[in-house]
C-alpha cells in the first residue's frame, strides 16, 4: 500500500477492523474497534479458564481467581487495549489459535476419530494468526522451539534413541512440527516473495523502517535490571504459575530477549502495543497453569494480587493520564492551530481555489505531517508528508493534491521543524502554490 502510514506492515487482518473504521465517522472508528476486540478478547480468555473448572467443584478454584483479577487488571493487555492501533488482534486470534491447539493435542493423542476435521480448523486458525502482523509467526516459532525440544527429550527417556521426527509415538510433537513448517512458510512469503512479486527495491523494503534508530531520549529502557524487572512482571501477569512450566516459561524467555536485545526503543521497553508479542503466550501459559494440578496457596495468591496493584498504581501507562505534558507543544501554539484547523479543512474539501478542476469527492488527498494529520478531515485521503516523493503517483488520478502542515507544531526531538521544511523543499514548491497561510497552519496546493 503505497504511501499508506502502515506500509512497514503486512498485516491483512486489519479487515477486520474496516467495518468500524468504515461505519464510525472522524476516525474514531479504529479506536471503537480496537475498544470492541479488547473487551472481547478479555471475556473469550476468561470464558475459556472458567470452562477449565471441574463441574464437581462446589468451589471456585483459587488458581481461577487469581488469572480471572489479573486478566481483568492486565497492565500489558489494558496497553494494547488502550493503543491506537491494531495488535489487539493478535491477542484476540490467538486465543482461537490457542483453544484449537490444545484441543488437537487432546485429539490426537486420544482418537483416531476426527483428526481430519480438527486440523483443518487449526491450521486455518493458524494462518488467520499470522495474518495479524507480519512477525507473529517469529514470535510463535520462538515459543514452540522449547516444547519442541522438550518432546524430543521425552521421546529420548522412554525409548533410549534420540529420533526428532518419531510422530507415530508422539504427536504433540508432530502437531508441533507441522505448525513450525507452515509458519516458516508464511514467514518466507511474507519476507521475501511478497515484496518480489510486488517489484519492491527490497526484499526487506517495510523492514527499514523497523529497523530505524529513534532519538536517545526515548530510550526509557537503559539498564538490565529493568529489563528483569518488566521481565517478571509479565511472567507474574498471568499467575506465578508459569515457573512451573519450563517449556512455555523459555519459550516466553525466547520471545522477551527479542525485546532486550533490540534497538528500537518501543519495542525495547514493551511500550504501549509492542506487549503484543508476549500477551497471547503470556495467557495461554495461564490457562496451561490452571489445566495443571500444580496448586498455589492463597498467601501467595494475595502476595500476586498486591504485587499487581501496587506495580500499575505506579506505571504511567496504567490508566490513561488525563493531563497533556505541557513540554511538548507550546500553548499558544497549538491553541493557533485549534483555530486555523477549521479553515484549512475547508480549503481542501472544496473545488474552489485556483489551481482546481472539478475534483470529485472521493479524489482529495492531503500529505500533512505526523501529528498535524489526526486533525484533518475524513473526507480527505491522508498521505505521510514523507511520500510526497510519490506524489505523481499518489495524485495521478485526480488534478490537485494537497500539502497542509505547521512547521512550529512539533517537537524537534521527535520531529524537527527542519525535516518538515526539507520535504517541501525537495519537492520544489512556488510561492503562488500556496492558497493559504494562517496563524500556523499553512495549506499547498499540488498540480497535476
Amino acid at each position: 500500500m503505497n504511501g499508506s502510514y502502515l506500509e512497514h506492515h503486512f498485516a491483512p487482518g486489519m479487515m477486520f477492523l474496516s467495518p468500524f473504521v468504515a461505519l464510525i465517522p472522524n476516525r474514531l472508528g479504529l479506536a471503537v474497534g480496537v475498544f470492541f476486540f479488547y473487551q472481547l478478547t478479555t471475556v473469550l480468555w476468561l470464558f475459556w479458564a472458567y470452562r477449565l473448572i471441574p463441574k464437581d467443584n462446589k468451589k471456585i478454584p483459587v488458581k481461577f481467581l487469581v488469572f480471572w483479577v489479573l486478566l481483568t487488571n492486565q497492565m500489558y493487555l489494558y496497553r494494547i487495549g488502550s493503543s491506537y492501533h491494531f495488535e489487539i488482534l493478535v491477542v484476540f486470534f490467538g486465543f482461537f489459535y490457542f483453544v484449537l491447539w490444545e484441543k488437537s493435542k487432546t485429539i490426537f493423542s486420544e482418537t483416531q476419530i476426527n483428526r481430519t476435521k480438527i486440523f483443518f480448523w487449526l491450521c486455518l486458525s493458524l494462518l488467520v494468526f499470522l495474518l495479524q502482523k507480519e512477525d507473529v509467526g517469529i514470535y510463535l516459532l520462538l515459543f514452540l522451539f522449547p516444547a519442541f525440544l522438550y518432546h524430543i527429550f521425552r521421546s529420548y527417556q522412554s525409548t533410549g534413541k534420540l529420533d526428532p521426527f518419531s510422530f507415530h509415538k508422539n504427536q504433540s510433537l508432530y502437531l508441533i512440527f507441522v505448525m513450525s513448517i507452515i509458519t516458516m512458510t508464511y514467514l518466507v512469503f511474507v519476507f521475501f516473495l511478497y515484496p518480489f512479486l510486488h517489484g519492491s527495491d527490497s526484499f526487506f523494503s517495510w523492514s527499514k523502517v523497523l529497523q530505524q534508530e529513534y532519538h536517545v531520549s526515548f530510550k526509557q529502557v537503559s539498564g538490565v535490571s529493568k529489563s528483569i524487572q518488566m521481565y517478571l512482571e509479565l511472567l507474574a501477569s498471568a499467575g506465578l504459575g508459569v515457573f512451573q512450566l519450563i517449556p512455555e516459561l523459555l519459550g516466553i524467555s525466547f520471545i522477551y530477549l527479542t525485546h532486550v536485545f533490540s534497538n528500537r526503543p518501543w519495542h525495547h521497553e514493551v511500550y504501549s502495543y509492542y506487549s503484543y508479542s508476549l500477551i497471547p503466550f503470556v495467557l495461554y501459559t495461564g490457562i496451561l497453569w490452571i489445566k495443571s494440578k500444580k496448586e498455589i496457596q492463597l498467601p501467595l495468591a494475595y502476595l500476586i494480587l498486591a504485587c499487581l496493584f501496587w506495580k500499575n498504581s505506579l506505571d504511567p501507562n496504567f490508566p490513561l493520564g488525563t493531563e497533556k505534558p505541557s513540554t511538548w507543544y507550546d500553548p499558544i501554539i497549538q491553541s493557533e492551530v485549534t483555530e486555523d484547523l477549521t479553515r484549512a479543512n475547508a480549503l481542501v474539501t472544496s473545488d474552489a481555489n485556483q489551481f482546481s478542476e472539478v475534483v470529485s469527492e472521493i479524489d482529495k488527498i492531503v500529505f500533512s505531517q505526523y501529528n498535524l494529520s489526526f486533525f484533518i478531515t475524513d473526507k480527505a485521503r491522508l498521505y505521510p508528508l514523507e511520500h510526497l516523493q510519490n506524489q505523481s503517483e499518489i495524485c495521478n488520478p485526480t488534478n490537485v493534491c494537497y500539502v497542509v502542515i505547521a512547521p512550529n507544531f512539533t517537537n524537534p526531538t521527535l520531529w524537527p521543524k527542519s525535516r518538515i521544511l526539507d520535504y517541501l523543499e525537495k519537492i520544489n514548491l512556488k510561492q503562488d502554490q500556496k492558497i493559504w497561510q494562517g496563524k500556523q497552519i499553512e495549506v499547498w496546493a499540488l498540480r497535476k
